[in-house]
């Protein structure tokens, strides 16, 4: 009998009703994320439903998520969570990468819709039947089935808006298409003006465009999300269980748990986190990480859920399953990013508030400008017709006024604005995930693309974190460096160097307790930050001895003597880039040990990278200054930009000293100790492992520990900040010119309903450029 583990007892999913558009997703996404105790809310607006995360443990409150999305006029109910992978993964239910978009409900309006449209059209246009009694009539039930159809919906979004005193750009379809309808059948009731034009046609064709303008914008703003879906589609539903007893069967994978087994064959892709206990192969860790070399996998190897296990058969026990997997957590960190907001974004949230009511005022205005001044307007647009292009309004005083107010009210579009900046925000998510770069919100995106100063950790971050022992030197008892040292004296000082160092986890203390395998008695050991370590032994005489291995500053610090014949060994090897550690033993050095950390393949390449674009390098270590010098002359960062023998506390303070002189400074570090730093800087960035991605004062989170993906990220950043900017520009330009030109009469109620579906999907389109970015 399976077990079931729940996994999706943090994610509430929801089925919305009333969303018409991108806009409307937003509102729902916006209205759901401030909810007390919600971590990230995806809005599906092709499905209709929204996917919300919890924190923590928190107990989910699904009735205050309703009651939001009823506050921001829209309904929901709760529906039970989708099949895995979505629900384990938190994320909105999916097909597989690739696949149709299911037809949405846009669909069926635009195939009643158009045939009608085209009826109309064909009539008017082409066979001129617009004064024919017989087709006048036609055209009104024709329209009316368009306008109480089709444009129903339209009508329901202005209405749930308008119950709570709201509006949005359903609202300005709603009076511009009824507008034009309403007019057009007074004047066919009433038959005060039979040979007056009918605008039946406009009106149909308003519907019809903006539902077609509707359904390609769901269709692109679909490929926004692509990333995401296909993390979301990466897990297996399925996996095979090892019984205590040895026997195997298959198990859906919400029933594994931790301490289960689970055998994976080549091919297989991993179902959950878990660790190698038998076996050995390769493992495709591209799509979390990004990078495309195979990792081998032994036993005690991590492996992530969402990899291909390609070549050896492996068992492996469950570590994480559900919301605790890296994939499921890389999951969260995209859809937080997603629908976060950049404090840029404020300009465009503070116009659209008031938009909807200044453009009915304008479009008010502008029919009664037409309508108790039709000579000055017509002057006026005649005037200006040199200098645009010629149009012809109607000839009734009426009809130009009823057709310039539908005109202004068509032409307005407050989802551009609307969607500049989250579509923007929302492409370049998905363009760092398919990298291998987690960006947490909005506004580290916005805040990496003002960065002028990057500051490197060396250790683990430049260089691979492991150094090696270059040389040795016994140091005699007059503090000189003994060429030729007594015989078994070089191994017993390294044998207390080894047993000082062997309980300490820095990459310095794990190089030196390499250097023997023998141990020694010590008590009271103790690891000082950033200085060394410290130890008390008992003497040949049975007293006691304190010994210190640590850095040459804190020794000297401490009293310990070092002649000068020993300070030109160490000059030596600090010009070749080596950090020396001394060994000492109350206060006379006995051991010196030059260590060396390499950099990583591509660290120089980096470096000149970041350098092209126009950024400060910076270094900051622990290490001699002569090292970090050698080191830095390697990478390629100027002397005056490197900083050396920092304490890890102290790195705060070197970030602040860098903000206070105009630097807007990127902190890189392994996240290990450097959260202080991170958090202080404008923008941290971590350099971890897929399977270690909670670090939470970081802005971006590298999942490999490769550093090629910084000047990567903070380009992206870049590209899209200047979207977003390119975005707020159009979406700002398009209503300032378009709002006037359909005022003066020179668009037409259809060609404005053209326009305004083209405004949504130039700002889509503009930011569906960074899933191309190269």
């Amino acid at each position: 009998m399976e077990t079931t583990h729940p996994t999706s007892l943090r994610v509430t999913e929801l089925a919305v009703t009333g969303m018409n558009c991108s806009g409307c997703a937003r509102q729902v996404t916006d209205a759901l994320q401030q909810v007390s105790g919600v971590d990230s809310a995806q809005v599906s607006l092709e499905q209709n439903r929204a996917a919300v995360r919890w924190k923590g443990a928190l107990v989910p409150d699904v009735a205050a998520l309703v009651q939001a999305v009823t506050r921001a006029g829209f309904t929901a109910r709760p529906i039970a969570p989708g099949p895995e992978p979505s629900s384990a993964a938190g994320g909105a239910p999916s097909g597989p990468p690739g696949a149709p978009l299911p037809l949405n409900r846009w669909s069926s309006a635009l195939l009643i819709a158009v045939g009608i449209t085209a009826v109309l059209m064909a009539g008017d246009w082409i066979f001129r039947l617009g004064h024919e009694t017989w087709y006048r009539w036609t055209s009104f039930l024709l329209a009316g089935l368009v306008q109480f159809g089709p444009g129903l919906q339209f009508y329901q979004g202005a209405w749930r808006q308008l119950k709570i005193g709201q509006s949005n750009m359903d609202t300005l379809v709603s009076l511009g298409s009824t507008t034009a309808f309403a007019y057009s059948t007074w004047l066919l009731f009433s038959g005060t003006q039979p040979h007056a034009h009918l605008f039946f046609m406009e009106a149909a064709a308003i519907i019809t465009l903006i539902s077609g303008g509707h359904w390609v914008e769901a269709r692109v703003a679909s490929r926004a999300s692509s990333a995401l879906q296909q993390l979301m589609t990466l897990a297996p539903a399925r996996a095979r269980r090892r019984a205590g007893d040895g026997s195997e069967s298959e198990v859906s994978v919400a029933s594994l748990g931790p301490g289960d087994i689970i055998l994976l064959a080549p091919g297989d892709r991993v179902p959950v986190d878990a660790a190698v206990t038998e076996g050995q192969s390769a493992v495709d860790e591209s799509m979390l990480t990004g990078e495309s070399i195979p990792a081998e996998k032994a036993v005690g190897a991590v492996l992530c859920a969402g990899t291909v296990n390609l070549n050896g058969r492996l068992a492996a026990r469950v570590t994480a399953v559900g919301e605790q997997t890296a994939l499921a957590r890389i999951i969260a960190a995209v859809q937080r990013a997603q629908t976060s907001r950049a404090a840029i974004q404020r300009l465009g949230d503070r116009v659209s508030s008031v938009f909807v009511p200044v453009v009915v005022c304008v479009a008010v205005a502008a029919g009664a400008w037409w309508g108790f001044w039709p000579g000055p307007a017509r002057q006026l647009t005649v005037g200006l017709s040199g200098w645009l292009w010629a149009v012809q309004p109607p000839d009734s005083t009426l009809g130009a006024a009823i057709m310039a107010a539908a005109a202004v009210l068509i032409i307005a579009c407050p989802c551009a604005m609307g969607l500049a900046t989250p579509a923007a925000i929302m492409a370049g998510a998905n363009a760092a995930a398919r990298r291998g770069i987690l960006i947490r919100d909005g506004v580290a995106l916005e805040k990496a693309g003002r960065i002028t100063t990057v500051l490197f950790d060396k250790t683990g971050t430049l260089t691979h974190g492991r150094p090696e022992i270059l040389a040795t030197r016994v140091v005699g008892a007059g503090g000189a460096a003994l060429s030729s040292p007594p015989a078994g004296e070089l191994e017993r000082w390294s044998v207390l160097a080894a047993s000082m160092a062997v309980s300490s986890t820095h990459p310095l203390s794990q190089a030196v307790r390499r250097l023997s395998g023998g141990r020694v008695e010590l008590t009271e050991w103790q690891e000082r930050q950033g200085a060394g370590l410290e130890a008390v032994r008992r003497g040949l005489s049975g007293g006691t001895e304190r010994v210190r291995l640590g850095s040459l500053a804190w020794l000297l610090a401490e009293g310990v003597a070092l002649e000068a014949a020993s300070e030109g060994w160490v000059q030596e090897q600090s010009g070749e880039g080596a950090t020396v550690v001394g060994l000492s033993v109350d206060s006379r050095m006995v051991l010196l040990v030059a260590l060396r950390d390499t950099l990583k393949p591509h660290a120089a390449a980096v470096i000149g990278e970041l350098r092209s674009q126009g950024l400060a390098v910076h270094m900051v270590t622990g290490d001699h200054p002569r090292a970090a010098a050698a080191l830095a002359r390697e990478a390629g960062i100027a002397p005056e930009f490197v900083h050396a023998q920092v304490r890890p506390e102290q790195k705060l303070h070197l970030v602040r000293q860098l903000q206070e002189a105009g630097a807007a400074v990127a902190f890189v570090g392994d996240g290990i100790n450097d959260a202080p730093a991170l958090e202080q800087a404008d923008l941290g960035v971590a350099v971890r492992r897929a399977s270690d991605i909670a670090v939470e004062a970081a802005d971006i989170v590298l999942l490999r520990s490769d550093i090629e993906a910084v000047p990567e990220s903070i380009a992206l950043a870049r590209a899209t900040l200047r979207i977003i900017k390119q975005n707020l520009f159009w979406a700002f330009f398009y209503n300032a010119l378009g709002i006037p030109l359909a005022a003066l009469g020179f668009m037409s109620p259809v060609l404005c309903a053209l326009a305004m579906g083209v405004s949504d999907l130039v700002v889509i389109g503009n930011a569906l450029r960074l899933l191309r970015r190269r």
